[in-house]
């Protein structure tokens, strides 16, 4: 048994369809429920008040730190635990929570969150959401609020300890479907537009604007947003950055951009910048080992694609991008094993890493290449169509590959169709490979004059 006393606190606002098992959850772990609600018109607040919970009813501020706050004014527990209405606790932390709380030198600790996305799990970080109740532990930021430099703040200056990796949640939000029952891209747009607004010096906050960005594929404002935050960031002094767990991320995923861009040496001296003043971050690795790759700089790249997948399943701050650390990672590898001359190696980590992620899309392209070149051609177009049929069917590569084989085969009229399925879903990283096809098709076909246009 435990001494001290826990406040779950909770803002929320039409979450009938989740609430209840979010609250049964946490019941085990807490002493009490402060729930601020926003203006729910389905049965949230009779879920809430049949768990027992504390309610306050407010208006909402266009603030979630501000909502949030509002929560943590409500509680009366010596600790407060932090929780959305997508998220479940994991049974069995019990006993490691009591002993947590208990321990006087103890501040706070960060959680293990699982995003699961569609039912597969997305991506595991660590992310602080309980934290001892004091009047200045209070959220910042309008969206993507964050409590823990304060809490990091007061545990430096009163000596005490954070721990890590106390309590497992799993997080439902990032599904398809609930964001689009929730509308949350356009809610997360304006709030981004409104905080950035009142503080357009927030580096955290340029830095999740152009990470959000990213989904709706239009590449300037992405770029000018993380070029916003490295610039904010490149002015801190070097003791600041050592307390901050994010500014690696925005350098990794704007040379990313830039890479795409294929602006080459302004990417190497963004990521050069992170690796020497900040705390690296998986993204980071495997963005140096992706530019190392268009260098042709293969000891470095493999380097770097190797200390990536070293993190794979490990806890980070700072989440990494979905099959970052796995998959994504071995394909890496093999390449720089390539560019190397190691053929047979790397055939062996393509085959490996295929087997064992058979949803990592390099991989299994890169698996349907291998086929091709053995005359292998079955395996090859079962692959090709397993994958468009199951996962993807808006690949150009997939159908550019699918195409090659047809021609390798002299079946001109069915390459032709699958390159025409390839030009319809073209972006600036895979036009190369599919014009070299359609220009092979013209040529095979007598049409040289399209040939030469295509080439």
């Amino acid at each position: 048994m435990r001494t001290s006393t826990i406040s779950l606190c909770m803002i929320v606002r039409d979450e009938e369809a989740m609430l209840d098992r979010c609250l049964a959850a946490a019941k085990p772990y807490v002493d009490e429920i402060c729930i601020v609600d926003t203006g729910s018109v389905d049965a949230t607040l009779e879920i809430a008040r049949a768990h027992g919970a504390r309610i306050r009813e407010i208006e909402w501020p266009n603030d979630f730190a501000e909502a949030r706050n509002h929560s943590l004014e409500m509680a009366t527990g010596d600790w407060i635990l932090v929780l959305d209405a997508d998220e479940v606790l994991r049974p069995g932390d019990e006993e490691a929570l009591n002993r947590c709380v208990d321990d006087p030198e103890v501040i706070a600790a960060f959680q293990e969150i699982t995003n699961w996305n569609e039912e597969k799990s997305y991506v595991t970080c660590l992310i602080l959401r309980l934290f001892r109740n004091m009047p200045d532990h209070r959220f910042e930021g309008a969206i993507h609020e964050q409590v823990v430099t304060r809490v990091l703040d007061n545990g430096q200056r009163l000596n005490m300890r954070v721990l890590d990796q106390l309590l497992s949640i799993d997080h439902y939000g990032y599904t398809e479907t609930a964001r689009r029952e929730k509308n949350k891209d356009e809610r997360n747009r304006l709030h981004f537009e409104r905080a950035l607004e009142k503080n357009p010096n927030d580096a955290y906050m340029w830095f999740m604007y152009g990470d959000f960005l990213r989904r709706f594929e239009v590449m300037e404002p992405v770029v000018a947003a993380f070029r916003r935050s490295v610039e904010i960031l490149g002015r801190k002094p070097d003791y600041e950055l050592d307390t901050l767990t994010y500014p690696a991320q925005p350098h990794a995923l704007l040379a990313l951009e830039l890479i795409r861009m294929k602006e080459f040496k302004e990417a190497r001296a963004v990521l050069t910048t992170a690796r020497e003043r900040m705390r690296p971050t998986p993204m980071l690795h495997w963005v140096w080992g992706h530019l190392n790759l268009q260098l042709e700089q293969w000891d470095e790249a493999f380097e770097a694609f190797k200390t990536c997948h070293a993190l794979d399943n490990v806890p980070v701050h700072v989440p990494a991008q979905p099959g970052i650390t796995s998959g994504r990672s071995v394909f890496g590898m093999a390449r720089a094993l390539l560019g190397r001359g190691e053929k047979d190696a790397a055939i062996k980590l393509f085959e490996d890493g295929a087997a064992r992620w058979p949803d990592c899309v390099d991989l299994q392209k890169a698996m349907a290449r291998i086929h091709i070149a053995r005359g292998e051609f079955r395996e090859a177009i079962s692959l090709c169509t397993r994958f468009i049929s199951e996962q993807k069917d808006d690949d150009a590569e997939v159908w550019q590959i699918g195409a090659e084989m047809m021609m390798q085969l002299g079946l001109w009229d069915q390459a032709g169709v699958w390159l025409e399925r390839a030009r319809g879903c073209l972006t600036p990283e895979n036009q190369d490979l599919v014009f070299g096809a359609s220009g092979e098709w013209a040529f095979g076909r007598g049409a040289y004059a399209a040939a030469a246009d295509h080439w």
